[in-house]
């Protein structure tokens, strides 16, 4: 088997996957600066333990806060860093295919290549996130019968349908799991005056968020750092402090469907209706959030059992022929 690399570069966190080995790195999109040499020196959770370790020389920041960034002063160096911090120190062996949002700019995606290559890969194959979040829930994109993947991620949430091999209609909203998350961050720190590490704001999604009716009353203890004293300190906060504050966001991205539909030839739209939609990505888990889609669609919701890391599996099984639709971007 040759040589094959998946890579997944989200706001949220980073994935990478190599033929054979599976799914070898997951981790935030973090990296370790220093500030003296503003030099990148290690990427996600190793970035966290040596900022911790470091007495100051090091410093935590977020490269990729809108998304994959067309950016070569920040992809390049972060790319250089992290594929050296996971033992892959000679790109050039590999076949990489990376994910896209699936309305990139000409210009974006010649910077994107550029990066890939400046760190030594040569041959590039760059996958529309849909296409391979539509691969990894199983669908065949080349029937003429249509079907919806809606992608609900980090920096933006996206929804096409598919049919023949092709994105028919793409609507995209710059919504997602991070603004979420710099919600909650918020709402914590003005309400009770605490600085709580990212970890912890995912916790605060997972067991305090819920969008089905409230039958019961949750809470949970978090720990952080008083923003005005700098000391550790445990605060207990109830669902409802969250809930009313979030909920509106979610509203807007039940509603991208819709927008698709809006846009689609009818007959497409009643092979979506007949088929259901798939909904991936990390947000997508929320309580409740899955039914409340189906309400603002009106079309039945199947989640997949792996929609954190749908993208890096879709986009492994077409670089590997795993897949029928061979539809990708090559910048070799």
């Amino acid at each position: 088997m040759d040589n094959i690399c998946a890579v997944d570069i989200g706001a949220s966190r980073s994935r990478i996957s190599l033929a054979g080995k599976g799914l070898i790195y997951d981790s935030v999109s973090l990296i370790a600066v220093d500030v003296v040499s503003n030099a990148i020196k290690a990427c996600g959770d190793a970035a966290l333990e040596l900022v911790h370790k470091s007495g100051g020389r090091y410093v935590i920041k977020t490269p990729f806060k809108g998304g994959i960034t067309s950016d070569p002063n920040i992809l390049a160096p972060y790319l250089h860093t992290l594929f050296h911090q996971i033992g892959l120190a000679s790109p050039s062996k590999y076949k990489i295919g990376v994910a896209i949002p699936s309305r990139l700019t000409p210009l974006e995606t010649d910077v994107l290549g550029e990066c890939f290559k400046d760190v030594g890969a040569k041959t590039v194959f760059l996958v529309p996130s849909l296409l391979a979040a539509s691969l990894s829930a199983g669908m065949d994109g080349l029937k003429a019968d249509g079907f919806m993947v809606m992608l609900v991620g980090a920096s933006r949430t996206e929804a096409s349908v598919f049919s023949l091999g092709q994105m028919t209609v793409v609507q995209t909203l710059e919504l997602g799991g991070s603004i979420i998350g710099d919600k909650i961050s918020r709402l914590i720190l003005d309400r009770f005056g605490l600085i709580v590490a990212a970890d912890t704001v995912e916790q605060v999604k997972e067991h305090l968020i819920s969008l089905l009716p409230r039958t019961k009353i949750r809470v949970a203890d978090l720990w952080g750092r008083d923003a005005r004293t700098g000391e550790s300190r445990q605060v207990r906060v109830e669902d409802s402090v969250f809930i009313e504050e979030v909920v509106a966001i979610f509203n807007q991205i039940a509603l991208v469907p819709s927008l698709v539909f809006s846009n689609c030839d009818a007959e497409l739209v009643s092979d979506v209706s007949y088929q259901g939609l798939h909904m991936l990505g990390g947000t997508s888990v929320v309580a409740g959030f899955k039914e409340l889609v189906e309400q603002r669609s009106r079309v039945l919701v199947a989640l997949q059992s792996n929609p954190s890391t749908a993208v890096v599996e879709g986009i492994m099984s077409l670089m590997t022929g795993g897949s029928k639709v061979t539809r990708a971007l090559s910048l070799s």
